[in-house]
């Protein structure tokens, strides 16, 4: 039996069941009523430490402990309940992290093809400066700052956006709920960080490869016909 079960009551297992299970129905009604749900439930007792000794309480509590050696108290805290929800939020990193990730994949996909449209529209621009002599990597480091700045900016904007709505959502839904949420994790920030960051290389790249296969004579040529 798993202590932490929130399932009421206590089972003993006394076998493995087999062949097909039997079917019945029951009224929604009855299904729900407290009193067959909970009429299964261990008792419980709600304590109120003393103002400035709820440490010692809690300590008491933890502490207990019957002849037999076993807890006195199956105590539910504010640590136990901060662990349950640590536990089971454990891999929600690792799903944000995931999708986080794959959005700034299609992001930079997309920003790499517009930055390769509006390098078509400023290919005599660029031209003209491979004719009197700026490098390739000169132009690609322009372009990434270019890039990195209109994306820093657009992720600051969207990142107010964004908070803006989590806290109305905090302070309309959540809190009035009891339910606790934490709108200044850094961790959401510095995923979401990924998506500029991914974008500007992904755009350079793309930009770089252009730049490379320019012919800045040719471009001249078209320009003067």
């Amino acid at each position: 039996m798993n202590p932490a079960d929130s399932t009421p009551g206590r089972f003993t297992l006394v076998g493995i069941l087999a062949g097909e299970s039997r079917l019945g129905m029951a009224d929604f009604e009855y299904a729900n009523n407290p009193f067959f749900v909970l009429a299964r439930r261990r008792p419980f007792q709600i304590v109120y430490a003393q103002p400035g000794q709820k440490d010692t309480s809690d300590a008491y509590l933890h502490a207990a402990k019957q002849e037999d050696g076993e807890a006195a108290f199956r105590v539910i805290d504010a640590s136990y309940i901060r662990s349950r929800i640590e536990k089971t939020m454990r891999n929600l990193p690792l799903i944000i992290g995931f999708i986080t990730f794959s959005v700034a994949f299609v992001v930079a996909l997309v920003i790499a093809l517009l930055n390769v449209i509006a390098f078509q529209v400023r290919i005599d621009e660029f031209g003209m400066f491979l004719a009197i002599g700026h490098s390739r990597r000169r132009l690609v480091v322009k372009l990434a700052v270019e890039a990195a700045a209109v994306a820093l900016v657009a992720w600051g904007a969207g990142l107010a956006v964004g908070w803006l709505g989590v806290w109305a959502y905090d302070r309309a839904w959540l809190e009035p709920r009891g339910i606790l949420m934490d709108i200044l994790d850094p961790r959401p920030i510095l995923f979401s960080l990924s998506v500029p960051v991914l974008s500007t290389l992904t755009g350079a790249v793309a930009l770089a490869r252009r730049l490379h296969r320019m012919d800045p004579v040719a471009v001249i040529q078209r320009r003067g016909t």
